[in-house]
């Protein structure tokens, strides 16, 4: 399975909400953790902390996918909005400065 089409990432959101599916959940990961890693990157974020920016989202969304409202978003918006979410938090706590994140690299 290497894509997730519309309807099939609802479902699987829907699934990991109701019956909390590591299955589903997978699937999910396998198809957004490299694109939350990819926009991460093109932000000229590390690769490390990319890749953990991408679990940390994914994490967000096992843990809120009871919150989605199918009729608010794609699941694709709720994701990236969770990233986005993420990325601000990511930034704040470990770089309380206001410093550009990376900087001195």
């Amino acid at each position: 399975m290497n894509f997730v089409n519309s309807s099939f990432d609802l479902r699987l959101v829907e699934v990991v909400a109701l019956r909390r599916d590591r299955q589903a959940c997978s699937a999910l990961f396998t198809y957004f953790a490299p694109r939350l890693k990819g926009i991460a990157l093109k932000r000229d974020i590390l690769v490390a902390a990319a890749e953990e920016l991408a679990r940390e989202t994914m994490l967000a969304v096992w843990c809120k996918a009871d919150t989605f409202v199918r009729n608010r978003a794609s699941v694709s918006t709720w994701v990236f909005h969770h990233r986005s979410q993420q990325a601000h938090r990511s930034v704040s706590t470990r770089n309380p400065s206001g410093s550009r994140a990376g900087a001195g690299r």
